[in-house]
């Protein structure tokens, strides 16, 4: 709903963007650039939204704390209290969902492709379903498989930054 307001909006109404099209980035950097900035703007949108509220409710959380008291008793500035004792436990559960969503924004891909009209992975895919080509819904599957990987890693790695509690072992 959000690319077909977008489109109506800026494509037709304003006229400040382009319709989005297949450009290739060396061919043009600025239309490239224009060609994706809706279909970028409407995949990230959702998830903005979702990230917002949970570091919020995760920050308000964290606050309750007792070692926020403790932070805050020491006379700690409510700035260096907030990013250093209160937002790093609160973005543990974040890195969670984004480990997820990194694999979900095929999924989101394929759609927003789709409704731009835009070469991808997810038109592609979206593609050989109606077509009912096998080979090729097999291979976005295993693509979507590896991002989930990926995905679970990079979320690993981040664990050890975020929560110095958690070191990675080897066997």
């Amino acid at each position: 709903m959000l690319a077909l307001a977008l489109q109506y909006v800026l494509v037709v109404q304003l006229q400040v963007l382009p319709f989005p099209q297949a450009v290739a980035f060396s061919d043009d950097p600025v239309v490239w650039f224009q060609s994706y900035l809706m279909p970028w703007i409407v995949l990230a949108t959702g998830y903005a939204c979702l990230y917002a509220r949970l570091t919020r409710a995760n920050v308000i959380d964290t606050l309750a704390e007792n070692f926020m008291r403790t932070a805050r008793s020491k006379g700690l500035s409510p700035a260096l209290t907030m990013r250093r004792h209160a937002l790093r436990p609160a973005l543990t559960p974040i890195a969670t969902i984004f480990g997820m969503d990194f694999a979900a924004l095929l999924g989101g891909a394929l759609i927003t492709e789709t409704v731009f009209g835009l070469n991808g992975v997810g038109k592609m895919a979206a593609e050989s379903i109606a077509k009912n080509d096998q080979p090729v819904i097999m291979a976005v599957t295993l693509l979507a498989a590896f991002f989930v990987v990926v995905g679970n890693v990079l979320v690993d790695l981040v664990y050890t930054r975020l929560d110095p509690r958690v070191r990675i072992t080897t066997p």
